[in-house]
């Protein structure tokens, strides 16, 4: 969660994201719907496939 709230605050002060963000707050955030998605994709019965939703934004 530190380097992403780092990353956060880097974006922050290059301009690139919205400045008075809470960075550690939002970092913790998305480790928990991280987690919340590794635990709960699993256990539906569809299927994601990162890899290709990734290369897609590519083109």
């Amino acid at each position: 969660m530190r380097e992403l709230a780092d990353r956060l605050r880097d974006g922050a002060e290059s301009g690139e994201l919205e400045a008075g963000l809470d960075h550690e707050s939002i970092a913790r955030e998305c480790a928990a719907l991280d987690a919340g998605l590794r635990t709960q994709w699993p256990n539906s019965d569809r299927s994601f496939d990162l890899t290709a939703v990734t290369r897609d934004r590519g083109r």
